[in-house]
């Protein structure tokens, strides 16, 4: 049902089940039975052209089921608009039965109806395609700052003991550095990196008007690089229309991050240079790089990490077709290993139509960067060393990692990032029960930290509802020696740290108070959550 007081007639709970809803166990979601406003019948404005018929009262599993498959049409055209692969049906629905906003209680309809949650496109699209958090250290003190945007604009915030001040804030309409005037409606923020070599973070940002790179300086953020679409780097033409950025990493090992871009023309990696960008390869679609065939309708590079080592990023990539691994030397992108469909890792069965790639962490501390991989059979860690892919961790749906019950069907896996602070990074694992740490331990899993929905995080007193929070972004905002968890609700941002078997709450906000000038509104932000 939608809110109550829609078109002033709707008076059942928010998100409860109609008596007339259908459901079953095939897949749980929820869309408006009533109310909805779309094309003809006429009774909205009246009028004798049926070309402008409109009605508010469409209702039934006709406008609910509408709702969703528009749902999954703006978030395919998504991942695809930003060269990610689509979601297969098994993988929409997962994401859907476990992201969204819950099911509540109507007195007259109890929720042991199931229909499921209603989905909610800010969790499910940077969860869907794989995005970076942007959280990041921007000031150069080595603590993280928050970036976050809303409709009105974008703010840096800083935790600050147990609260949060705002480094920065812009509105829309202000032009930063007197240049780059500033849309949230039509800006994508991030990838966040060192573009500049300069151990501070810097956020890219695209929009129609062309891209641009945003440095804190003082109290605000100002371009270091714009450049209007239609520019030229090098050979490649910008292109904000087609083209995808990301994943972002040290490719070339010269301590400044460089950008991997995609379109349907094919791939680059572009590097800052001065207040442009130069590419350091471009391949058209239909190269084949020892053996794997670029194609951006189909491959995914979205995944990138120290796999080998040391300070030089490679890139992860899979299509329908299998997986491989690219390294950039110079002037030339070199695939140092192709893997298809059907091999087997040990008992597990690559196949890249229903296997999720990431979060990337280095799980076993030994400086390089391993992947976690997952199905509907269970999870798994990917390691790659001499040109080949081994398997640390198999372990199938069912199996016990302490008390924490391995369920892919509902678990999710938003980062990974050192929890503790022993030098190797953990896996974040949510779900409807509550929410976990993981950790590699030899060729299993332990889970250190486990909580269930209605624990209380003290001092402060975040309550968990995995059902409301989502705990989606991990970096090191409160020391630099392990990272916490940033998460949000309807009630509010918060940070949590792990404490023991437990977690604490280093700083709450709730929504509706201000950090200097911003009003915080988690309804109507979006905080970067990502890997």
């Amino acid at each position: 049902m939608p809110p109550v007081g829609t078109h002033g007639r709707s008076t059942a709970t928010d998100r409860s089940k109609a008596w007339y809803s259908n459901w079953g166990a095939r897949l749980d979601v929820q869309g408006w039975g009533q109310e909805v406003t779309t094309t003809g019948y006429g009774d909205l404005q009246g009028g004798g052209n049926q070309d402008l018929y409109y009605t508010d009262v469409f209702a039934g599993t006709s406008s609910a089921s509408a709702t969703i498959a528009g749902v999954m049409t703006v978030l395919q055209s998504i991942l695809r608009a930003r060269g990610r692969r689509r979601l297969t049906p098994l993988e929409a629905r997962r994401l859907l039965r476990s992201l969204g906003s819950p099911q509540q209680d109507d007195p007259s309809v109890p929720k042991g109806a199931r229909i499921g949650k209603r989905p909610n496109l800010r969790t499910l699209v940077p969860l869907a395609a794989n995005w970076k958090c942007r959280s990041a250290d921007f000031d150069g003190d080595k603590f993280a700052e928050i970036l976050v945007s809303s409709s009105k604009g974008i703010a840096l915030l800083k935790r600050r003991d147990g609260d949060f001040s705002a480094v920065a804030v812009h509105n829309n309409g202000d032009k930063l550095g007197g240049q780059w005037q500033l849309d949230t409606a039509d800006t994508i923020l991030g990838p966040v990196a060192n573009y500049d070599a300069s151990n501070r973070a810097q956020a890219f940002v695209a929009s129609p008007r062309g891209v641009g790179i945003l440095k804190l300086a003082g109290n605000a953020l100002t371009p270091i690089m714009m450049q209007p679409n239609g520019t030229r780097f090098g050979q490649w033409l910008l292109n904000i229309a087609d083209d995808s950025f990301g994943p972002v990493a040290d490719f070339d090992g010269d301590g400044a991050a460089e950008i991997f871009v995609s379109s349907p023309w094919g791939i680059g990696i572009l590097k800052r240079q001065g207040n442009t960008m130069v590419p350091l390869v471009m391949y058209p679609n239909g190269t084949f790089l020892d053996g794997w065939r670029v194609n951006t309708a189909d491959n995914d590079f979205s995944i990138a990490g120290a796999f080998e080592g040391g300070q030089k990023a490679h890139i992860f990539v899979s299509s329908s077709w299998g997986i491989g691994m690219m390294r950039y030397d110079p002037g030339a992108l070199k695939c140092l290993a192709r893997i298809p469909n059907g091999t087997r890792f040990g008992g597990w069965l690559l196949n890249t139509s229903n296997n999720r790639f990431g979060p990337v962490g280095d799980f076993d501390g030994d400086g390089r960067s391993e992947l976690l991989l997952s199905s509907p059979w269970g999870i798994g860690v990917l390691k790659f060393a001499n040109g080949q892919f081994t398997k640390p961790m198999l372990q199938p749906n069912g199996t016990k990692f302490g008390n924490w019950l391995l369920d892919t069907a509902d678990n999710q896996f938003p980062t990974s990032r050192d929890f503790d602070g022993d030098g190797k990074d953990e896996i974040l694992v949510v779900s409807p029960w509550g929410i976990g740490i993981l950790k590699l331990q030899e060729n299993t899993m332990a889970a250190p930290m486990m909580q269930p929905n209605g624990t209380r995080f003290q001092p402060g007193g975040w309550l968990l509802n995995t059902a409301n929070d989502w705990p989606g972004s991990g970096a090191n905002f409160t020391r630099t020696d392990l990272h916490s968890v940033l998460v949000h609700s309807p009630w509010g941002i918060g940070l949590l740290e792990m404490n023991g078997n437990t977690m604490a709450t280093k700083a709450m906000k709730q929504n509706g108070t201000t950090i200097g000038p911003w009003t915080l509104n988690t309804d109507g932000s979006d905080f970067g959550h990502g890997i």
